[in-house]
């Protein structure tokens, strides 16, 4: 069957579509009758094979691949051409992108026929004179320029019998030859034409239509002439394309055939597989194929048996380098390559494979070696240039790397407007001359080179950056103004002024250096608030009052939520607190007493009598007390926050922030369980909010609700999993570690250690997923983006979320060390001895039924999952799917073989990356002491010391301690090389003779006699050096209520309290449960609201009232204003914060009579009532505030303690 010569009938297509049989005879049979009878069976079996027996795909392979022509010809290493008249010839083959489309780009499929390659610099250009006579049905169409007579398209070299996709993007036609269509109904044909370098024409022309669709009225686009027939569509299959290296002649597109090499060779494992000559290559071939559906196990041995057969073949090094690639085992793939490379020394595309898994692998060296073969071989490739260019950089080799970019520009020629690929290029070697100290070299390439690149705000950073380093202040000032005028909230280039002033003067810019600059920012940048806040900064005394003053009474009668977060930075001296403290109560008692906020001077009101535009708007006073109520939890002033908050929700029971503010302020308490209880009431007002829900989630999960955190994580989640599978999926860092902190709470080791296991899998995750960057920035051209990401993935672990996630897995490991735990039968064993036979009977049948339970739920997570997985499979690559890995079980995760070894796997990427983090080297003490690694313990202690402020850390002072402590007890042994080192190291760091534990201990206690924490754990270290005397040293503990330390807040206490079970755990002192417990009870009896400090008994009671009450969001039980108008917040006669506490202090709850205790009613309501009384403004905001303030004026409430 000649697909090329006739069109396929439209019914046996739909025939085609809809088969869908499973017998694998019958598919040949059908596949034999569509491709035609002369197709043998063997050549249809393999095809549908490869196509994992999908008769479309394998149809559609066939004719991607020509394989109706004669396959028994392709039997050499090239393909048969026939001997041409010219060098240079093309040939234009009808294709499925031949198809009639309403818009552009239109594409040609073009085969090399002469007998030399295409040279560098031939173009596709347009033919404005074609000849139609010779076209069939074509000699009266009109004859029209599809694009300008300059249009020039560069080709890229195409060796002969190779095929290409040339793509243009056409313009629609002008009205006239729209009209000329409309009025004829004929087609329009265009042509273009194939060019050497010199001009001269080559090949057949390339013929392009118009073709006008009677029926919809619309114009229809084709490459070819009107009557050209039209090839079934190629196969869709994503890994079809990959495997068929498919590619286009064009930088933004990819489609195209086999080169002649590949293409002979993969006919002729077609011609083997048909004659069942299972050659090596053949058995590697199919190896591969299986390995990209999936069948990994299969397909190794395949490939494993392929080279077993012919280890000299490079098509099975090179295989069998592409499984161990998909294995992830990129050390063996890397010497598969190699080997490849010596049986074929010039294959590029095991060149391009081996450079990317060296980069991969951070194999700088042999990467550079491998680069430069591929620059060799390819010159003419932009790739093989910036390849080999990013490695010199990253090898540190500045100025080859600058050299190697600037040949490649040289030999550039004319470039696109806005093209930005090459910008990217010109900003790379912009950062190579930065980093390399040539500020003079590229400020002159910058100004060069200005109008080609296209990010004008990184042109505009780097540009004034360089002349600052050039000392051209002056300009640098200019490009800082205009990068202001685009983004006036952008602190870094504040910062950038304050260096540039610095440097001009000399010196280091004062205070009211900076106050005078910054008002010129917020004079021309009236709408910025970023030069406000930073002009506040420099503002002290009376200034600060003022200024202050005026930006947040205008955030209040915006009504800003986030007014807090912004006033935050101001709360760095003691004076600033008192005067924000007192701007709050004044404001409160201006508004309840004047009905509006300000103007305030020296902490009066300036005008007692309102005026029209003084008015506050009723919202004002809800964020006023918002501001207040967060005001005073900041401070620590729980109580008084907890008034305000309590007495908003009452009036305005349907403000999702006061719930959520709420809940902060119980958290902020150490009432994590109460605060879940407000989050939820927080939820259930803004179901949709997907930022409500994750803080209610992640709140749950803190106060050990861990089922109800999955039911509301489930909200917002697929249903066709769990919310805890699919957040993990989605990597969502901070569920994971406050799971893992959960359960470890809840001494569930091994479900604390699976959580923590699961984000060192997504961050190896992260690592893997860089693989395919190295060839995709490379061929795409973001260079700077693509070498900062290097380095940061190589301090990926650095991050502060796997730093958590670590520290909690070795704290676990440590414990499980000390105390492992036993058979998971042990404790059932016990606790069942005591039982009589009948009781031991019901309690097994009880057991058998909750274990069949829990198989089926087993079976019907498994079937989920499955499901999952083959939903994944049709949208996913197999070939790109990572290896199967061990599934995470807590019970074998509890009960490790080798704690400390599995303690190592998190300990070493915080040794190599965090070593800044003082904690690093204590757990690295922590755990090296006990494995017995002593160098590896003075190694731990010698890096600590070098951290700023080692020696006052309250951890790192005890590990030191304990290190002396065990230096003094050793006794150094002959002929030990350890011992040997061990003694000299200790003498290079300490000095000579080592100073005594004691002593050391002693130090620190005073250096930090004011810090509760370094006293108390000063005096645990004590009974650790001297533990004879430990019981004296415990009575000299700080108590929690000791005045000498200050106020003490809780997480301190509680700090302090884990510190003791932490000593008692890993068996450090002889620190008792008793002691423990007495302990707690001081501290709950100092901070009655911190629920971390209850015994188990009084918690779980706690957990139960607090989650038995009825949600505070029930309107029945409410009762709303009907207008956030009515307040109850601390107010101020003069000004005075102890004033204000007393009154606050003497308010009471009152929802009765009207007339009862209507003089507090009436100061509370004040801003409502002195509306309603006449005072000042006009009768229509009277009227609208009285109207307001009704609801509130019938239902006053009073807020108490």
């Amino acid at each position: 069957m000649d697909c090329s010569n006739s069109e396929i009938d439209a019914q046996l297509l739909e025939q085609f579509r809809c088969l869908g049989t499973n017998d694998r005879d019958e598919l040949v049979k059908e596949f034999n009758s569509i491709v035609g009878n002369g197709v043998s069976t063997g050549i249809c079996k393999f095809f549908l094979d490869l196509a994992n027996w999908s008769l479309p795909k394998a149809v559609g392979a066939y004719y991607d691949f020509n394989f109706e022509s004669n396959i028994d010809a392709a039997t050499t290493s090239t393909p048969t051409v026939a001997p041409q008249s010219q060098t240079y010839d093309a040939r234009y083959h009808p294709s499925p992108h031949s198809v009639p489309k309403q818009k552009s780009p239109l594409i040609w499929c073009v085969q090399n026929t002469g007998t030399s390659s295409w040279p560098d610099g031939c173009y596709l250009t347009v033919e404005t004179q074609p000849n139609l006579s010779t076209i069939s049905n074509c000699d009266t169409a009109v004859v029209w320029s599809p694009v300008p007579a300059e249009f020039r398209k560069p080709l890229s070299e195409l060796t002969p019998g190779s095929f290409a996709h040339l793509v243009v993007d056409i313009p629609f036609p002008t009205d006239v030859i729209r009209q000329r269509l409309a009025q004829t109904n004929m087609p329009i044909v265009g042509a273009f034409k194939l060019c050497l370098p010199n001009g001269d024409r080559f090949g057949e022309l390339l013929y392009c239509s118009i073709i006008p669709d009677v029926t919809t009225g619309s114009l229809m686009f084709r490459a070819g002439t009107p009557d050209m027939p039209i090839l079934p569509p190629e196969p869709h299959s994503s890994h079809a394309a990959a495997h068929y290296n498919i590619s286009y002649m064009d930088r933004d597109t990819a489609a195209s055939t086999l080169p002649p090499k590949e293409l002979s060779l993969f006919k002729r494992i077609v011609k083997y597989y048909d004659q069942k000559q299972y050659k090596t290559e053949t058995l590697s071939m199919k190896g591969i194929l299986l390995n990209c559906l999936g069948k990994k196990e299969e397909a190794r041995e395949l490939v494993k048996r392929g080279l077993q057969s012919n280890i000299r073949s490079f098509v099975c090094w090179h295989i069998f380098g592409l499984i161990k690639k998909s294995d992830r085992l990129y050390d063996e793939a890397i010497r598969a390559y190699i080997q490849a490379l010596r049986l074929d020394p010039k294959n590029l595309q095991v060149l391009r494979d081996l450079s990317v898994l060296q980069m991969h692998i951070r194999d700088l060296d042999g990467c550079l070696e491998t680069r430069n073969k591929l620059l060799t071989e390819r010159p003419t490739q932009k790739a093989s240039w910036v390849g080999y260019t990013v490695v010199q950089h990253l090898r540190g080799n500045l100025d080859t790397a600058a050299a190697v970019i600037r040949e490649f520009l040289k030999v550039q020629t004319a470039v696109e407007p806005y093209n930005y690929e090459h910008s990217e290029l010109l900003l790379y070697y912009i950062m190579i001359l930065k980093e390399n100290k040539q500020y003079e070299e590229a400020l002159n390439f910058v100004e060069e080179h200005a109008k080609e690149i296209v990010d004008k705000v990184s042109y505009l950073e780097t540009y004034a950056d360089l002349l600052f380093n050039l000392g051209r202040y002056d300009d640098a000032e200019k490009i800082v103004w205009d990068l202001l005028e685009r983004n006036p909230d952008c602190k870094l280039y504040y910062e950038m002024f304050y260096k540039i002033t610095e440097a001009k003067t000399k010196c280091e810019m004062s205070l009211s250096d900076k106050r005078k600059m910054l008002e010129k920012f917020i004079n021309k940048f009236t709408y910025a608030r970023l030069p406000r806040l930073l002009f506040l900064d420099t503002l002290e005394g009376d200034d600060f009052s003022l200024h202050v003053d005026l930006f947040m009474r205008k955030n209040l009668r915006k009504g800003v939520p986030n007014l807090f977060v912004q006033l935050k930075r101001f709360y760095t001296t003691e004076e600033r607190k008192k005067i924000l403290e007192n701007l709050f109560l004044t404001y409160r008692s201006n508004l309840d007493e004047h009905h509006t906020l300000g103007p305030i001077s020296h902490g009066k009101l300036q005008s007692k009598e309102p005026t029209e535009n003084s008015i506050e708007p009723p919202s004002t006073s809800l964020w006023l007390n918002y501001l207040i109520a967060q005001h005073f939890n900041y401070m620590g002033q729980t109580q008084r926050a907890l008034d305000v908050i309590s007495e908003e929700i009452r009036t305005n029971p349907t403000i999702v922030d006061l719930y959520t503010l709420k809940a902060d302020i119980y958290r902020e308490a150490g009432d994590v369980i109460t605060a879940s209880k407000w989050m939820d009431d927080a939820q259930a007002l803004d179901t949709a909010d997907r930022f409500i829900n994750a803080q209610c989630t992640k709140c749950m999960v803190q106060a050990h609700r861990i089922a109800d955190a999955e039911a509301m994580a489930a909200k917002f989640t697929r249903g066709s999993t769990t919310a805890t599978q699919y957040l993990t999926e989605m990597q969502c860092m901070w569920f994971l570690i406050e799971n893992a902190r959960a359960y470890w709470a809840m001494q569930k080791f091994g479900d604390a250690l699976k959580y923590c296991h699961e984000v060192d899998r997504v961050y190896t995750a992260i690592l893997e997923d860089q693989l395919d960057f190295h060839s995709y920035c490379l061929r795409k051209g973001t260079l700077k983006s693509y070498v900062e990401t290097i380095r940061l993935e190589d301090r990926l672990r650095d991050h502060p979320a796997y730093f958590d996630a670590a520290y909690l897995a070795v704290e676990i490991y440590l414990y499980l060390h000390v105390n492992p735990l036993g058979d998971e039968n042990d404790g059932d064993n016990q606790q069942n001895s005591n039982l009589s036979s009948s009781e031991l009977k019901k309690l097994r049948n009880k057991q058998r039924k909750a274990q069949l339970r829990a198989e089926a739920s087993k079976e019907e997570q498994k079937k989920r999952e499955h499901q999952n997985h083959q939903r994944k499979d049709k949208n996913e690559d197999p070939e790109n799917r990572p290896p199967e890995v061990e599934q995470l079980q807590p019970q074998k995760l509890a009960r490790p073989e080798n704690a400390l070894n599995e303690a190592v796997h998190f300990l070493q990427p915080l040794i190599d990356l965090s070593s800044k983090r003082i904690e690093t080297h204590c757990l690295a003490y922590e755990v090296f002491e006990r494995k017995g690694k002593l160098l590896l313990m003075l190694r731990a202690i010698r890096r600590g010391l070098e951290v700023s402020g080692a020696k006052d850390h309250p951890w790192f002072n005890e590990c030191l301690c304990r290190f002396l402590l065990r230096m003094a007890e050793m006794k150094p042994e002959q002929d030990n090389l350890v011992h040997d080192v061990l003694f000299h190291q200790a003498k290079e760091v300490f000095g000579e003779p080592l100073p005594k534990a004691s002593e050391t201990n002693d130090a620190f206690l005073k250096r930090n006699a004011k810090s509760f924490l370094h006293v108390f754990r000063g005096i645990l270290t004590n009974a650790i050096i001297e533990p004879k005397s430990a019981e004296d040293r415990y009575k000299k503990l700080p108590s929690p209520s000791n005045k000498e330390f200050g106020t003490v807040s809780w997480k301190v206490l509680f700090d302090a309290m884990e510190l003791l079970k932490r000593q008692m755990n890993l068996k450090l002192s002889p620190v008792t449960s008793e002691m423990i417990d007495n302990f707690r009870g001081e501290c709950s009896t100092l901070y009655p609201l911190a629920a971390v400090f209850y015994d188990e008994a009084k918690l779980e009671a706690h957990r139960k009232a607090v989650l038995s009450e009825s949600s505070s969001v029930n309107p029945e039980e409410s009762e709303p204003a009907k207008t956030p108008n009515t307040k109850t917040s601390p107010s101020s006669n003069n000004g005075e914060v102890d004033a204000v506490a007393k009154k606050l202090d003497g308010l009471t709850v009152n929802s009765g009579d009207k007339s009862s205790n209507g003089g507090q009613a009436n100061k509370v309501n004040g801003h409502v009532e002195s509306i309603n009384s006449g005072k000042g403004g006009n009768k229509g905001k009277k009227k609208k505030a009285a109207r307001g303030g009704d609801g509130a004026k019938g239902n006053a409430v009073v807020a108490g303690n």
